[in-house]
């Protein structure tokens, strides 16, 4: 009796806040957010940072690359995924930027003193920021590297003097390739945290299921001393290393949707490689998608969108080849391979600039196409 009630009160509002439709000749009813004023998309699109290609990537293309994994999430919540691709021009990234709901970073190996990774994240997190702050809300999901990029970027200090190994911000970890626990903080006032159920936080709690994969963390003492990083963040979480050192390996904004990750998220339903030490359960799976349907849930709530479908369906990624790279040596299951940037080209950072040379960008098109041809990936 309770169930058909709730069926029929479930029906009742449906059809009060609906609008009309038609399907071969019958009308349909179909639910609409028009009465919660924070949904302003049904349809949002989050923007991942991509990172040059190097290392033992090179053998699958040149260019650019987004790991699939990232791309998995944040579709598994709901959206879709516009690639922000480092070649573009300041104007160009930020006319994308008015134009998707949100902003994930992405963990990778980039050198944040000497690579566009850092540039265009610096743009990324400072127009978030202004954003924020004129009270249009629009979130940001960082991991590892976005970690240590958002920090450098909060603290003001010089990318150049050494990146994410300055001394100054951040102390040797021995944490690669490495589960372990979260031990929380200000739990009561956190966005994210104060509303999980608490069978998740005993799991993250007491289970080492938090893959890390990183040589440098922050501590809390160095978090105190710097006052723009107090201001704007609390520390959610730390962690410690092999060696039982501390180090912060969640963050939050204080007012602003930015949640900040020292471990990968991303890792336990997407990646699979066997001597990868991450954790793979039912209950990993669940705290992960109850972490990013949150970040979602303030997603849905920022209003930019594309001036034109055609605008939109040339931003997605799905025109980018995605190749199976595991099987092949890849750390990564699959990756999107963006091939964009000639490889003679010269990108200044500051003073300084940084060249990649020697590799003919021509062959290497070729040899991806040779890949996806041989079936060792598909499109």
């Amino acid at each position: 009796m309770k169930s058909l009630l709730l069926l029929i009160l479930l029906e009742f509002f449906m059809t009060k806040n609906a609008a009309s439709i038609k399907s071969n000749g019958r009308k349909l009813r179909r639910f609409t957010f028009k009465d919660d004023p924070k949904v302003k998309t049904a349809r949002p699109v989050i923007g991942i940072l991509t990172q040059e290609v190097s290392g033992n990537r090179e053998i699958f293309g040149y260019g650019q690359y987004v790991a699939s994994s990232y791309v998995k999430l944040i579709e598994e919540a709901g959206a879709r995924v516009a690639p922000i691709l480092m070649d573009q021009t300041p104007d160009d990234i930020e006319k994308l930027f008015y134009s998707i709901n949100g902003l994930l970073l992405p963990g990778g190996q980039s050198m944040l003193n000497a690579s566009r990774y850092m540039t265009v994240g610096k743009q990324l997190v400072e127009l978030a920021i202004k954003s924020n702050q004129e009270g249009k809300v629009f979130p940001v999901w960082a991991e590892c590297l976005g970690f240590e990029l958002i920090t450098i970027v909060v603290t003001r200090v010089d990318p150049k003097q050494g990146g994410q190994y300055n001394p100054e911000l951040f102390t040797a970890t021995n944490a690669t390739n490495y589960t372990t626990t979260l031990q929380f903080h200000n739990i009561k006032k956190s966005q994210i945290f104060s509303k999980m159920p608490k069978e998740y936080i005993q799991f993250m709690e007491q289970v080492p299921f938090s893959y890390n994969n990183h040589l440098v963390g922050m501590n809390s003492k160095t978090f105190n001393r710097y006052e723009p990083l107090k201001e704007m963040f609390r520390i959610t979480s730390t962690s410690r290393d092999r060696n039982g050192r501390e180090y912060i390996s969640s963050m939050e904004g204080k007012e602003y949707p930015f949640f900040v990750w020292h471990w990968h998220p991303s890792k336990p339903q997407y990646e699979w490689l066997s001597n990868l030490n991450i954790f793979h359960s039912m209950y990993s799976t669940r705290v992960i998608q109850w972490l990013i349907d949150f970040f979602m849930d303030n997603a849905v709530q920022n209003d930019h969108k594309f001036p034109s479908k055609q605008v939109e369906d040339n931003a997605l990624i799905y025109k980018h080849p995605l190749l199976y790279t595991e099987r092949l040596g890849s750390a990564m299951t699959e990756y999107h391979f963006i091939n964009r940037i000639p490889y003679k080209t010269q990108f200044a950072l500051g003073e300084q600039v940084y060249v990649k040379a020697g590799k003919d960008p021509e062959k290497g098109e070729a040899r991806l196409k040779e890949i996806i041809r041989m079936g060792k990936g598909r499109q």
